[in-house]
């Protein structure tokens, strides 16, 4: 197996689009694995800047992305992305990244069925929405990451979607203290 790392400014739509422009190569995975929570999100009125970022990164980016490379995945990959138990437990504190991170599952959720129509491709859109991590996010949001999960729990469930072949297109794996649940993307 062989891992590229991939870096843009994801908040800049431009240059995320202008990437992807460029991006003229077949893969077998991609994994978006990106969120930004502002502390100021819990505004009245949240600023354009917080706004523009947010749906910038949790959303935009990953549709841009996601439209631009889904005819470039090879047949048995796919698209693995990092959303949050936040989509369907928010909290009121950041309603722009729960809020954003959903748009990009309802999303991928049109190219899963779109997967599932080229069934001879067997390509998947997997979705893993993890509980709070041990992560630099968590710690500089809430000052407490050490007491969560760690990120090598989900590093573990990425490995095992690419190289197992454990999961099926629509899968919502939901990895929360440590432990796994299942749903699937078509029912919800």
């Amino acid at each position: 197996i062989s891992v590229v790392r991939k870096d843009c400014d994801l908040s800049d739509l431009q240059e995320t689009n202008d990437f992807m422009d460029n991006f003229d190569q077949n893969i077998d995975w991609v994994v978006y694995c990106s969120g930004i929570i502002h502390n100021s999100e819990v505004e009245k009125i949240p600023k354009v800047k917080t706004l523009s970022e947010s749906y910038n990164v949790n959303t935009l980016s990953p549709i841009i992305i996601f439209s631009s490379i889904q005819d470039k995945i090879n047949k048995n990959g796919g698209i693995i992305y990092i959303s949050s138990t936040a989509v369907f437990k928010p909290n009121s504190e950041f309603p722009l990244y729960s809020s954003s991170k959903r748009a990009t599952e309802s999303f991928l959720k049109t190219i899963s069925e779109k997967f599932e129509n080229e069934k001879n491709l067997q390509k998947k859109v997997i979705v893993i929405a993890p509980g709070p991590t041990n992560t630099p996010m968590r710690q500089n949001i809430f000052g407490d990451a050490d007491e969560y999960q760690s990120p090598k729990f989900i590093a573990n469930i990425i490995k095992n979607i690419i190289i197992n072949n454990e999961y099926i297109n629509g899968d919502f794996i939901v990895a929360k203290n440590s432990s796994l649940s299942l749903e699937n993307l078509g029912r919800y």
